[in-house]
């Protein structure tokens, strides 16, 4: 916070006057030197906000290369024949992977859904959707500590 005070400051000079604080010969001046010292301040914060969107864009396209590079790699594996026989099952069994992931998304969205409603309230990590499932691929992977749910009521309704 420190630094951008300090390159707020050096962009434009403060105002001499806050508007309560200036003499009532000054009114206008200490107005008119707000207004533009206001209008800088937006111009400021427009190109800040026009920054956060192109690195949103920017992620984005990089999301976009790195799968191309990916998919570019896998048709270079046809040269080899044990790699191009993994790839040509794994394209056989495309059809089938994508509706056990739709399942498996569906089911994941469930059982999260039912943790959060379960310990949203109990447990800080599972108060959000998201974090519900941030759980749930941990529990997946064997990565949780079952002591996080000791905090939790057996039998909440009692």
């Amino acid at each position: 916070l420190e630094s951008f005070d300090r390159f707020i400051a050096e962009m434009a000079p403060l105002p001499k006057w806050a508007l309560s604080e200036a003499p009532p010969s000054k009114w206008v001046e200490a107005a008119l030197q707000q207004q533009q010292y206001q209008q800088m301040l937006a111009n400021v914060f427009i190109h800040a906000d026009k920054l956060v969107e192109l690195n949103g864009w920017l992620r984005l396209l990089a999301f976009w290369y790195a799968l191309a590079s990916g998919l570019r790699l896998l048709r270079g594996f046809s040269g080899q024949p044990r790699l191009a026989f993994v790839i040509q099952a794994i394209w056989a069994a495309g059809d089938l992977l994508l509706h056990w992931s739709v399942a498996f998304v569906i089911v994941l969205i469930t059982f999260a859904s039912a943790g959060n409603i379960l310990f949203g309230e109990q447990l800080q990590a599972w108060s959000t959707f998201g974090g519900s499932i941030s759980r749930l691929v941990l529990i997946l992977f064997i990565e949780i500590d079952p002591k996080e749910f000791s905090s939790v009521p057996s039998m909440p309704f009692q």
